[in-house]
């Protein structure tokens, strides 16, 4: 249990009037009854986990002015910074806007979801040196990983990983070559995970690489995960092969390679992260899980929609409330599924017709072309609630499936963004300092 002590000095004053608000702010939530006190003059006796559950709600900059209180509440702070395996709440979202004929992004933004919570600073990275041609490639535990949109290829990219709050970066080495020949088609991939036997006051991470090769007489030698189709006839193979960048060693080493006995495309989509595995989505309706300790890969199926035979427009894999969700629609219906127990569980069908959008869906044949321009796209999952973000046209929303409401994140200009598409990364805003970071101008 703890007791906020009386203290003197402006940083203890705001200090205890920052808490005061996260409290008041926990408290508006339903999570502390009436009895408990938090006014001037008063004690307020908390356990450690409810105080730990309080801080992380407040932003940087208040969370660090709290040290001041009192030893625990220092201890406590420091916790939250440091600990790779303590959550941070959901901060805001980078959403990047991608040209689908030529995928490349175009630009980002970066919108606040918090409750009276600060904008960053910087919202347009402009202290890395890519600036101000900087992509966003992925997002993971308040970390960014970054390159230029000068180059022509993810090969080519000088990489960046950087914290937007503390401004911290650091520049990988440039990944190896695949020397592959021209008669195959290959696709990469990056993904950035955060090393959790980091040192508590450092973060330590890796990079993944995956590098896809396709090919119709590709004669691999290399593991084969999955079996080959029992008919008889030869599918093309997929090989993978993966390089690992990890910031302990500063440099990139060559992972196993990985022959799979179906032909596949990973798709222009983020990998997730979850229980100590990559998920990449695939197409045909599948993703690739990638075991980041053990090296090891599995193909996973994903539900199967046998009510429609045409093609899915927008599909969504990610975590939702420390679970994996997937979510598709086929421009009248809705599913969401919930892996349980290696298994799919329907979780949510929702015919769309019945849903009232802030802006009326148009039809996708009006469109010279429905599959790229079409005007309801899935996103991301919500972090933390039961909710899904969407596109409606130029109208970027939060449906919450509890009570069908939504919520407006942003609305952009009809004409620019129909026949774009967008990335979008979960962001929470972390202290924690990077490991080899370059030194702050």
């Amino acid at each position: 249990m703890e007791r906020i002590q009386k203290t003197s000095g402006y940083c203890s004053f705001a200090a205890k009037y920052c808490f005061s608000l996260a409290l008041f702010s926990w408290r508006r939530k339903g999570r502390m009854g009436p009895s408990v006190s938090s006014s001037e003059g008063s004690f307020c006796y908390l356990t450690n986990d409810l105080l730990m559950d309080i801080l992380s709600r407040l932003p940087p900059k208040s969370l660090v002015a709290c040290k001041s209180v009192s030893k625990t509440f220092h201890r406590l702070v420091s916790t939250i910074i440091h600990s790779p395996t303590v959550p941070r709440p959901f901060s805001g979202l980078f959403i990047v806007e991608v040209d689908p004929t030529q995928g490349t992004m175009e630009s980002f933004e970066y919108f606040n979801l918090k409750i009276n919570g600060a904008d960053l600073d910087d919202e347009s990275l402009s202290f890395l040196p890519c600036d101000p041609d900087t992509r966003i490639i992925d997002c993971r535990g308040g970390l960014l990983l970054c390159a230029s949109t000068n180059s022509n290829s993810v090969e080519e990219d000088e990489c960046y990983v950087c914290n937007p709050v503390t401004k911290q970066w650091v520049a990988l080495p440039p990944p190896p070559k695949h020397g592959f020949s021209s008669n195959y088609k290959f696709d990469v991939n990056l993904a950035l995970v955060l090393d959790e036997s980091s040192d508590v006051f450092v973060s330590h991470y890796k990079v993944f690489l995956f590098v896809t090769l396709n090919g119709e007489n590709l004669k691999s030698e290399l593991d084969v995960n999955v079996e080959s189709s029992k008919d008889g006839n030869e599918e093309p193979l997929t090989d993978l092969y993966v390089h690992v960048y990890s910031s302990k060693t500063g440099q990139w080493v060559e992972s196993n390679g990985y022959s799979i006995g179906i032909s596949f495309r990973l798709l222009e989509k983020r990998a997730e992260f979850l229980n100590g595995a990559l998920l990449l989505p695939a197409d045909p309706s599948l993703f690739l899980k990638f075991d980041v300790e053990e090296e090891y890969i599995e193909v996973m199926n994903l539900p199967t929609y046998s009510d429609t035979q045409q093609f899915i427009p927008s599909i969504c894999l990610g975590e939702s409330q420390g679970c994996l969700n997937y979510a598709y629609h086929n421009g009248s219906k809705m599913e969401v599924w919930m892996g349980e127990n290696s298994e799919w569980v329907v979780k949510h069908r929702i015919n769309l017709d019945d849903v009232e959008f802030p802006e009326p869906l148009e039809d996708p044949v009006f469109f010279e072309d429905p599959i790229i321009e079409e005007p309801l796209d899935i996103l991301a999952f919500h972090p933390t609630k039961d909710a899904i973000f969407l596109r409606n046209q130029g109208v970027f929303l939060c449906y919450d499936f509890t009570n069908g409401a939504f919520d407006i994140v942003m609305r952009y200009d009809y004409g620019a963004t129909i026949s774009m598409c967008y990335w979008v990364f979960s962001f929470s805003e972390c202290l924690r300092s990077l490991a080899n970071a370059h030194p702050r101008s």
